[in-house]
């Protein structure tokens, strides 16, 4: 057994801003920190606290100032934040490449906060990213030969000043989960080859509201050491409180108060989140490293600093190195710390790499042609309604609804949510001045072609150019199955099923078709063909029918996906006429079928 005692250094830098910003480890249990202002400089220590050289970055307040990351070999990655910057620097302290324009298509990209994934073969950076201020969030995948971005992903479609990625960390599930100042969310560890659901999962309100300049201890802006996640639970840290989230959808599921730990003005006071591989979480204080169980957020310990902690990491021999300062940003002489606290906790937390995503769509049409799904590994067992064994998803054999479709392999599994819609034309019809939408599935969204500028958004209101062009908006919407008519100056006009995606856009108001009873909805397939009239109806309609093969039923089906009514349709040609007036109004899917297959499906509007 081998026991190294504690220690504690107050590193010298080149500024009066002598702050440690973030500290780091690698799997020799070396030491690594960043720190200072002019420039901002890379210090590393050896496991006994020994200053083995110091790297003066290109970095200074002459920009804002990023961050960094260390991988298990001894690598570090440092940034500049704004106009983003990147540069590796080796285990003996050279300079291995320095990229000063990471990508050059990209105006606004800004490095705040880094992370390797699972196993250390991918470099990511939470950021931002576009060509008008203020940016959009983004997430970067970094070449670790050159410094290059290999892909991007944006994890909003909003911009604000209040969407930045400003921390982020991976978890064995194959994802990333990140906060920026309002929201935390998830995206898939294989970014743009994985374009559907799973790459971006859910981004939920974070219930922090974070200021611009989320915290007070650093200079100018800077991501914040504020999440981390294991296989069970995503932990976030607020400055006074530390919150445990589902790793599904972000949402807190626990809370527990930080002693002495600070968040005043929308900016936290302290930071530094880690977990070890025994499930225990630890978070930086005002004056203290705190312990708590993973599971049940009970405190455990308390280890006493004489400041505030920044950052925390657990190193390979299972004690806690802690790094900050005094003082907050408003002071001008603070002294900066780093120290190695001697716990006997658990060794870090190790994380198998696992990525069981599902990355295929998961909207479909009752008609569309059988899919076979995509994962990111190979390998797994699919399970759920209309799913084969290889894979394959029939929209047909799970039918109109909503289905769970689960993949899962020997460490792990992922799931997605398939609905399977009726999808079939849309068509518009006019009377009294009102426009009715026939088809799809019930959900429409009513626009012009024609836009104008909104300027709410900008600084007083008041589009300026570089600084805020405003919002492209359409010149007139709605939504609704029966809307008002717009002027005639609006139009071209289109509407489109929401959930669908089906569109049918109208040129004039004088094309548009008026609404009568005795509307006709007729489909022809195969030489089996069907009428059903009126549609809309007052609750009462008719269906004229011709199939080759009898035995064939017309099933109703709510909103709701209930099946309301089941009419037997006798021999295999005929007009039943059809009442239905018990029924709620509203549009109700239909499906024309036999005991083997699905003939025909569709809507039928019951206005009484």
């Amino acid at each position: 057994t081998v026991i190294i005692d504690p220690w504690i250094q107050t590193p010298a830098f080149a500024s009066n801003l002598d702050c440690v910003w973030e500290c780091e480890k690698d799997g020799a249990g070396n030491v690594y920190l960043i720190g200072g202002t002019n420039p901002m400089q890379l210090k590393k220590y050896n496991s006994t606290g020994v200053l083995q050289w110091t790297y003066n970055t290109p970095y200074d307040t002459t920009a804002w100032l990023g961050t960094f990351a260390v991988d298990n070999v001894g690598n570090s990655y440092v940034t500049q934040g704004s106009a983003a910057q990147i540069v590796k620097v080796s285990p003996a302290g050279a300079v291995l490449w320095n990229n000063t324009n990471p990508f050059p298509t990209m105006i606004l990209t800004e490095f705040w906060s880094l992370a390797f994934n699972c196993d250390q073969t991918k470099l990511i950076i939470g950021g931002t990213g576009g060509s008008y201020i203020p940016p959009y969030p983004y997430i970067y995948e970094i070449n670790m030969a050159n410094g290059n971005v290999v892909s991007s992903v944006k994890v909003a479609g909003a911009k604000s000043l209040g969407s930045e990625v400003r921390a982020i960390a991976p978890s064995g599930n194959g994802r990333y989960y990140f906060l920026t100042h309002d929201s935390i969310g998830y995206i898939n560890q294989a970014f743009s080859s994985c374009p559907y659901s799973s790459s971006a999962g859910p981004r939920t309100n974070n219930s922090y509201t974070l200021s611009y300049k989320c915290e007070n201890f650093r200079y100018d802006n800077a991501g914040i050491a504020a999440i981390k996640a294991n296989t069970s639970f995503v932990y976030t840290h607020w400055g006074d409180r530390l919150d445990k989230r589902s790793l599904a959808t972000g949402a807190i599921v626990a809370s527990v108060a930080i002693p002495s730990g600070g968040f005043n003005g929308g900016a936290v006071q302290n930071s530094g989140i880690d977990i070890d591989n025994c499930g225990n979480v630890y978070v930086g204080s005002t004056n203290a490293v705190v312990k708590y169980d993973g599971n049940t957020l009970t405190q455990l310990a308390i280890y006493p600093t004489t400041y505030i902690v920044y950052d925390i990491v657990i190193n390979s021999n299972g004690d806690i190195v802690a790094c900050g300062s005094t003082g907050n940003s408003s002071i001008p002489i603070r002294s900066g710390y780093i120290e190695s606290i001697s716990t006997g906790t658990c060794m870090p937390m190790t994380q198998v790499c696992c990525d069981a995503s599902i990355c295929s769509q998961n909207n479909f049409c009752i008609n569309d042609l059988p899919t076979t799904l995509q994962t990111t590994s190979a390998g797994g067992a699919w399970s759920g309604t209309g799913i084969s064994n290889l894979g394959v998803f029939d929209p047909a054999m799970a039918g109109i609804g909503t289905h769970i479709i689960k993949y899962t392999l020997p460490c792990g599994s992922d799931s997605i949510t398939a609905t399977v819609h009726s999808c079939y034309t849309i068509s518009v019809c006019i009377t009294s001045g009102s426009l009715t939408a026939l088809g799809g599935n019930g959900n429409y969204l009513w626009t012009s072609s024609t836009t104008s500028i909104n300027c709410a958004s900008c600084p007083n209101g008041i589009c300026s150019g570089f600084v805020c062009n405003g919002v492209v908006v359409p010149t007139w919407t709605a939504s609704g199955t029966t809307v008002l008519a717009p002027a005639s100056n609006v139009f071209p006009i289109m509407v489109k099923d929401v959930i669908s995606n089906i569109t049918f856009t109208f040129s004039t108001l004088a094309s548009i078709p008026l609404c009568t009873t005795t509307s006709i909805h007729e489909i022809d397939k195969e030489n089996n063909t069907i009428l059903i009239y009126p549609n809309p109806n007052n609750g009462e309609f008719s269906i004229n029918y011709s199939f080759i093969q009898q035995g064939q039923e017309l099933v109703l089906i709510d909103m709701l996906g209930r099946e309301v009514k089941q009419i037997k349709l006798e021999n295999n040609k005929g007009i039943k006429n059809i009442n239905v007036s018990d029924l709620s109004n509203g549009i109700y899917s239909y499906k024309v079928q036999s005991k083997k297959e699905t003939l025909f499906v569709g809507r039928i509007n019951v206005i009484k």
